[in-house]
């Protein structure tokens, strides 16, 4: 009885110390090699606008947002504003009216942890460039001086192409040319 009693203080006193053990070798480490917080501005970048569609909202095109993260401090201090991308992608989002879109950030680096980014969403609207022929019509004001005649106006072009975002070629009915006689010879 004296033996087992004798082993069990034994392996209870090596189990204590192996713990204790442990415990100070996650004190030491956590020491020398300590988690911090840090905070990154981020540039956003958008990806997957078309060619023919024009971004209006955000009026300001460098978006940027706040992130947070942690890890070791051997980890983190090496990082910059290289390692991590702040991206809206804009694949999906319909032309015409103001979208909220998330803001997805990315890291290459898994020891890190990262918190959502401030703001996590970028409100934006977005419109098609298109091209339409409109007519020219001429307005004479004036007359011209005595003894001359006025004949038919030529036009040329008739029609030109007006190119920009769709709400604003789609109000132009026709293109105007003024033109002021006062009668001079």
């Amino acid at each position: 009885m004296n033996r087992a009693r004798s082993i069990l203080s034994g392996a209870f006193t090596f189990l204590l110390a192996l713990v204790l053990a442990v415990v100070i070798w996650i004190n030491a480490v956590q020491a020398e090699d300590p988690v911090v917080r840090r905070t990154i501005q981020l540039p956003i970048t958008t990806i997957g606008l078309p060619d023919n569609v024009v971004m209006l909202q955000p009026a300001n095109p460098n978006q940027t947002v706040l992130v947070a993260y942690e890890g070791r401090t051997s980890v983190v201090s090496d990082l910059s504003v290289d390692d991590f991308a702040a991206i809206v992608d804009l694949t999906d989002v319909p032309y015409g009216a103001p979208q909220t879109v998330p803001i997805i950030v990315q890291t290459d680096q898994s020891d890190i942890t990262l918190d959502p980014p401030a703001p996590d969403q970028l409100e934006v609207f977005l419109e098609q460039k298109v091209s339409r022929d409109i007519p020219v019509r001429v307005d004479i004001r004036g007359s011209v001086a005595r003894g001359h005649t006025r004949d038919e106006e030529l036009v040329d072009p008739e029609f030109i192409t007006a190119t920009g975002i769709q709400s604003e070629v789609d109000a132009l009915d026709f293109a105007q040319v003024t033109v002021f006689l006062n009668e001079e010879k």
